[in-house]
């Protein structure tokens, strides 16, 4: 069985997320067109989703998650491992979304190609740390509820 170590496992969830953002800003002008659709005229989400918010937002929180990604180490530190946890959470939360969105609406959505592999090097990741970290498994929840709670938060955020 596969057991990567945190620390590359962090840098290759960093790199996924990049890909993944890239492909989300490619498809953005079919996605933006088909949530016009959906959305009613004038509200907030349509005055963000606009080419150059999105850009930035997408810049942003690359940047951001590469950041913090590149934080774990080889050696156990219940800060650094607690990142990952939150950070491996956010992103198997967005892979999944994308997964979900693709079903419910049954098309392409920006995102979609990489979804399953941000998905499962997330899940690497937090199974690396999990082997390893000190922290306790209440505090583990807690992180990954926070992880989960992230996604909005920083999607608007960014906005």
């Amino acid at each position: 069985m596969l057991r990567p170590d945190p620390s590359v496992a962090s840098r290759a969830l960093a790199l996924v997320f990049a890909a993944h953002n890239v492909e989300e800003y490619a498809h953005f002008r079919e996605d933006r067109a088909h949530l016009r659709r959906r959305l009613p005229p004038g509200g907030i989400l349509e005055q963000w989703y606009e080419p150059d918010t999105i850009a930035a937002a997408l810049l942003l929180l690359t940047g951001l998650a590469g950041g913090l990604l590149s934080l774990p180490s080889k050696d156990p530190d219940p800060v650094t491992d607690g990142v990952a946890v939150i950070g491996s959470t956010a992103l198997a939360f967005n892979a999944l979304t994308h997964l979900a969105r693709a079903a419910a609406e049954r098309r392409y959505n920006g995102g979609l190609i990489t979804a399953p592999l941000m998905f499962a090097t997330a899940v690497a990741l937090r199974r690396g740390v999990d082997r390893r970290t000190s922290l306790a498994p209440r505090t583990r929840r807690i992180l990954t509820a926070a992880g989960v709670v992230a996604v909005p938060a920083l999607i608007v955020g960014a906005l």
